[in-house]
């Protein structure tokens, strides 16, 4: 999802890189490793210091989970700006978190493969959400651009429209997460 409309109004922009300082040290190096775009995706066994493999696979379910509802939940405003989701701070991040999780899941003992499911259903979501993002800005990037007076009108009914459309059931059998409580919450 590229930002390179330079004629969008940038109103927000999603960090999902913020540090995970109750977690100690071991863990928040594996978690930056993890988002670094320009490094190979680790393995956790390449970091031995973080021991908890479980809470830091809750905190990367979390920031994806927290990603989805702040991409779902933006609302349109009076001047249509939208939420900067390019680069290693958000969408790169999300994705990196997203499949990490997947192959610890995959490959690990018993205790973590009950991820695996949780993992599952935040994918089909990332793919749901960023198709509707991704067709959203595209419309409204046409939209803006067009050099007819009318279209500003129907700019803002879409808009309205489509804000709609992103936040209704993202249908990929009910994707869901699991909350800080523990308890699945459906998207």
């Amino acid at each position: 999802m590229g930002e390179a409309d330079d004629a969008a109004l940038q109103g927000a922009l999603l960090d999902l890189t913020s540090p995970a300082d109750s977690l100690g040290d071991g863990a928040c190096d594996l978690i930056d490793a993890i988002a670094d775009p320009l490094s190979v995706l680790p393995w956790p066994n390449q970091y031995p210091q973080a021991k908890n493999i479980s809470a830091i696979m809750d905190e990367l379910v979390a920031r994806v989970s927290s990603g989805l509802d702040s991409i779902l939940n933006y609302p349109t405003d009076m001047e249509l700006s939208r939420m900067k989701l390019a680069g290693a701070l958000a969408g790169t991040a999300m994705l990196r978190y997203a499949e990490f999780c997947r192959r610890v899941a995959a490959t690990a003992s018993p205790k973590l493969q009950c991820y695996s499911k949780i993992v599952d259903n935040l994918l089909d979501c990332i793919e749901v959400v960023f198709a509707k993002e991704m067709w959203r800005r595209w419309a409204l990037g046409s939209f803006g651009a067009s050099p007819k007076r009318d279209a500003e009108v129907l700019l803002v009914m879409f808009s309205i429209w489509m804000e709609a459309v992103v936040r209704s059931n993202i249908t990929a059998d009910e994707v869901r997460t699991p909350s800080k409580s523990g308890k699945i919450r459906t998207y």
